[in-house]
């Protein structure tokens, strides 16, 4: 503890010369570096081998040779599991005068930074007083840098890339994150990668034409990064983006294997080994971890499910759930939007969730197809069935597609057609990406007229059109 208060004394008055000499302030800096290695060699090694390498570097100081006390000092600093703040006070100071390395403000701000934290440190305080007065004389954007290096590491290994997705279409990468270009119009995604002590490998572009006719070209990123954990282990992250349009979107984030080996000194490893995005033969797309605690697949879904389902997401927070009408009220037959399952049904629901219409069909009864059938909903056939719900208040799906059970004891009053038709066309299968056996079902209520359990009647002004894919179990609803 002696020794780490002279140092305190030491570098205090070093800090006060530099501040009264500001002409001198490189010299005094070399000079406050000589007396603070004199110091820290009255230290006892104790036999640890960082110790001694450490106090190898400052004896290398203490000679004047700063390009070996770089040489020793660097590695420590810079990649060892367990903070050295020593090495990493000095070394800061080698950057910041390019001592045996070449001049780097920002790594030098960085290597402060950290010496603070985490666990004691001698130079804590000196350490914060030199990123104080770095930071007012660097740009934003540089000690913005200065913080993320000193967070994510002065070894990541990471690499630049862009990559061209089509004419005017590109997306290019650094270590804040992305940025999507595509028509002349630029998409900024940051703090992606935030991750302490990271190490990155190359990142990689997947190009994959889906559909069922292998027709519309998908763009995914893989981004696997090597973290170090508590015990003396490397994990091996992988995350998955796709560029949709103007947008980044996280698909998933697996562990794919972990090493003993520390990443930068172990021959490289190739993620493909582990995981991969690819076709599957129908030509939708499946993600897939071959091994290890994650190992699994699973369908990505569509560009058009996932904006389908950002758009009813918007819509439900739209919702005044705490709304509360007469259920008595006949119904306003608008539906803004529909849901199904099985074979057949499905269920429209108004923009207040305070009205719905059911509908169920027998596909193979009706003789239901990609060929558009009317029916008389005056004399509706077996296996056709129509009923408008008029509830209290909003709910949050139905009952028969998985949906929230408190449905089913809400005050409602039931509609039943007396007149009108309805038109019933299903498309083929495939339409959804977990789901190959599902397709669609559109339909269309013209003419008609609904009737309540008291026999108050109300027509509707304008036709009915509900369109959702069906051919689901009713687990695997949207409503579940």
């Amino acid at each position: 503890m002696r020794a780490e208060r002279a140092v305190f004394v030491l570098y205090r008055l070093g800090l006060e010369i530099a501040a009264v000499r500001s002409d001198r302030r490189q010299s005094m800096t070399i000079r406050l570096m000589l007396a603070l290695a004199n110091v820290l060699l009255q230290v006892p090694a104790t036999g640890a081998t960082q110790r001694a390498t450490t106090n190898d570097g400052v004896n290398a100081l203490l000679r004047g040779d700063y390009v070996r006390a770089a040489q020793v000092l660097q590695p420590i600093a810079e990649r060892s599991r367990d903070r050295d703040h020593v090495a990493e006070f000095f070394m800061a100071t080698l950057y910041e005068n390019g001592l045996g390395v070449p001049a780097n403000i920002t790594r030098a701000c960085a290597l402060y930074v950290r010496t603070g934290f985490p666990g004691p440190s001698p130079f804590a305080d000196q350490a914060q007083t030199l990123v104080e007065q770095l930071r007012n004389s660097m740009t934003r954007d540089a000690f913005s840098d200065c913080l993320l290096m000193a967070n994510t590491g002065l070894d990541t290994r990471f690499e630049p890339a862009s990559f061209t997705l089509g004419p005017d279409y590109s997306v290019s990468w650094d270590i804040r994150g992305a940025t999507i270009t595509r028509n002349g119009r630029q998409t900024r995604q940051e703090n992606l990668f935030a991750f302490r002590d990271a190490v990155f490998l190359p990142i990689r572009h997947t190009e994959l034409t889906a559909g069922q006719q292998h027709s519309t070209p998908r763009h995914f990123m893989e981004v696997a990064i090597w973290q170090p954990s508590t015990t003396p282990q490397w994990t091996l992250f992988w995350h998955l983006f796709e560029v949709a349009g103007d947008e980044l979107v996280r698909i998933i984030t697996r562990t794919v294997t972990v090493s003993a080996a520390d990443p930068r000194d172990a021959p490289p490893v190739d993620v493909r080994e582990f995981a991969r995005v690819a076709l599957t033969p129908g030509g939708d797309v499946e993600w897939t971890v071959f091994s290890g605690p994650d190992a699994g697949h699973d369908v990505i879904e569509t560009i058009e499910e996932r904006l389908e389902q950002r758009r009813r997401a918007l819509a439900e927070a739209r919702v005044d759930w705490t709304r509360r009408d007469d259920v008595g009220r006949p119904p306003a037959l608008a539906y803004a939007d529909a849901e199904g399952c099985s074979n057949l049904f499905v269920y429209g629901w108004s923009e207040t969730r305070t009205e719905a219409i059911s509908i169920r069909a027998s596909k193979a009864f009706l003789e239901l197809s990609n060929t558009p059938r009317t029916f008389d909903l005056a004399k509706p056939p077996p296996g056709l069935e129509v009923i408008v719900y008029v509830y209290e208040h909003p709910t949050r799906g139905s009952v028969a597609c998985g949906g929230n059970m408190v449905t089913a004891y809400v005050p409602e009053a039931m509609w039943r057609p007396t007149r009108g038709r309805i038109t019933i066309q299903l498309s083929e299968p495939g339409v959804s990406a977990r789901e190959p056996q599902a397709y669609r079902a559109t339909i269309r209520l013209e003419d008609a007229e609904f009737m309540s359990g008291t026999g108050v009647r109300v027509r509707q002004s304008q036709p009915i059109a509900l369109s959702a894919v069906v051919g689901i179990p009713r687990r695997r609803s949207a409503w579940h």
